[in-house]
């Protein structure tokens, strides 16, 4: 599901079972976001996914999930429009709604200081964004892994 650009109210996760694991994809790159779309889909893990396409559409969306169903896991990329991976990480800590919800860095960014940054705002991890279809499904995995093993209520 893509979220519309703000103001436009975000729509609501799909109907999914409640078994689901819900993520909130921050990704400003359509192909990354069907790459991990279709990545999901193939490895055959029950993960519901919303996309949002930037930081502020993403903060839109949590928003309005904190009185439905919030995400058991968000992934934020850095490089973003309007409000970037780390401003939106930030953010996102700072708020008692959503600052246990786990979250984890997908980034291509190379640079120590991101991924330093990152860390010391709150992210469980810094992971490079896969470079190989193997790569997307083994990172579709261990999402689904990882989130059924937090305690967050989803």
């Amino acid at each position: 599901m893509e979220l519309s650009a703000l103001p436009r109210p975000a729509p609501r996760p799909s109907e999914a079972p409640r078994d689901a694991v819900l993520v909130l994809h921050v990704e400003d790159n359509p192909g990354d976001r069907q790459l991990i779309r279709e990545a999901i889909g193939e490895a055959h893990v029950d993960i519901e996914v919303v996309h949002a396409g930037n930081g502020a559409d993403a903060l839109g969306f949590l928003t309005y999930a904190t009185t439905r169903r919030l995400p058991t896991l968000i992934m934020v990329d850095l490089n973003m429009p309007k409000i970037g991976g780390l401003e939106f990480l930030a953010s996102v800590k700072v708020d008692e709604r959503w600052k246990d919800i786990p979250a984890i860095v997908l980034s291509s960014s190379l640079s120590a200081t991101d991924h330093d940054q990152a860390l010391s705002l709150g992210a469980k991890a810094f992971i490079p964004k896969p470079t190989s279809w193997d790569r997307y499904l083994d990172l579709a995995r261990n999402i689904a892994s990882y989130a059924v093993l937090t305690d967050h209520p989803g």
